[in-house]
């Protein structure tokens, strides 16, 4: 086992915004995930992507497990490898109180990375305090599963589960007092026992001189 059972008491309590957060949207992200069940079915029925093709994904992947900003760099030169097939921007399935620009991109086909099949990628911020970034990926794995899958790419990456999300606490940062700062991956079910969304959520203040997500439908349709 790769992750293990965190009591409430036992997480840096800089965090307990941010982990509210994350509670606040997996409802969200299950309403969206639920709305995308015949688009998910349609997508994994199609042929995997040429491995030929996948070099800039894995590049992509790679970059997105740090959780750090210039993860967007290499999404933006690796987007034309992912084919997709639809932007929506700005996403009303994950419009929230607080959230703004919102954006989910459908692949054409499931992308292999390394055995995780990539279906779609979400975008969004959070304007609430604490402010927070999220990004990341709906996959064909269980999210136990998942964890799995990104040990083997990443072995000293620790995670811990609380209620029904796991997380990896990447970086906390200098905030003062009750503040949360924190670079965070969460990966929450999604009502199907095969899935799973693994999200990126980062406070402002981590994500340097970034001051907007970039433009979807650019990165995706070029």
């Amino acid at each position: 086992m790769f992750y293990k059972q965190r009591g409430k008491g036992e997480h840096s309590s800089r965090l307990e915004a941010v982990w509210h957060g994350a509670r606040e949207l997996q409802l969200i992200f299950l309403r969206f995930a639920k709305g995308l069940v015949a688009a998910v079915v349609l997508v994994q029925a199609m042929p995997v992507l040429a491995s030929d093709k996948n070099t800039g994904a894995e590049k992509a992947f790679d970059a997105f497990l740090g959780c750090r900003p210039e993860f967007f760099a290499v999404l933006r030169n690796e987007a034309p490898t992912f084919g997709a097939s639809e932007v929506v921007s700005p996403a009303p399935d994950l419009a929230g109180e607080g959230m703004t620009e919102t954006a989910k991109v459908t692949f054409a086909a499931p992308i292999d990375v390394s055995g995780i099949h990539l279906l779609k990628y979400s975008q969004m911020k959070a304007t609430t305090e604490p402010e927070a970034w999220w990004w990341g990926f709906l996959t064909d794995r269980a999210p136990k599963d998942l964890v799995d899958a990104i040990r083997s790419r990443e072995p000293a990456a620790e995670f811990f589960a609380q209620a029904n999300t796991i997380f990896r606490v990447i970086e906390e940062g200098n905030a003062q007092g009750s503040t949360a700062s924190a670079r965070t991956m969460m990966i929450n079910g999604t009502g199907n026992p095969n899935q799973s969304l693994v999200l990126c959520v980062v406070t402002a203040d981590l994500m340097g001189d970034m001051k907007s997500l970039p433009d979807a439908a650019d990165m995706f349709r070029r």
